[in-house]
């Protein structure tokens, strides 16, 4: 039987993905359970309509991403925690955090998923590099101690 998973289901296959799995298991299983619909004639054309507006706010959204990245290249970005004397921060910083000063100090909302960065532990000068749809950027973290 022919379904349009409605959420992602592991071994089956991806959010409005139509797939064919054995009858038992469409109305037994994915239906009841609201993962998936009947792939009727109107539910396929509904899925590439759905699949068209997905694209579309997907490639708006990376634009917008691109058009952050001209904006944040080669500037700076200055943090302040409390760290020891040795110079080690009490709370490490995280890409939240990151991204958070990026937008109260430059005005630019980007993405977590841009900063390749796990977290950071010490005091110290640290510079990402950015990329997205081929436009790289590149900007310094400042990480200063917090009086």
């Amino acid at each position: 039987m022919e379904v349009i998973l409605l959420k992602d289901v592991p071994k089956v296959g991806q959010r409005y993905e139509a797939v064919t799995v054995s009858e038992g298991y469409a109305v037994n299983f994915l239906i009841p359970r609201g993962l998936a619909k009947a792939a009727t004639a109107n539910a396929k054309k509904e899925l590439e309509m759905k699949k068209a507006k997905m694209e579309h706010g997907m490639k708006a959204e990376q634009s917008k991403i691109v058009e952050g990245i001209a904006v944040v290249n080669d500037k700076s970005v200055t943090i302040r925690r409390k760290a020891s004397d040795e110079g080690k921060l009490f709370a490490g910083i995280h890409t939240d955090a990151i991204t958070a000063a990026v937008y109260d100090q430059l005005g630019v909302s980007l993405p977590e998923e841009l900063f390749n960065i796990d977290h950071i532990k010490a005091l110290g000068t640290y510079e990402m590099n950015l990329e997205c749809r081929g436009k790289k950027g590149k900007i310094t973290l400042l990480v200063e101690r917090e009086d």
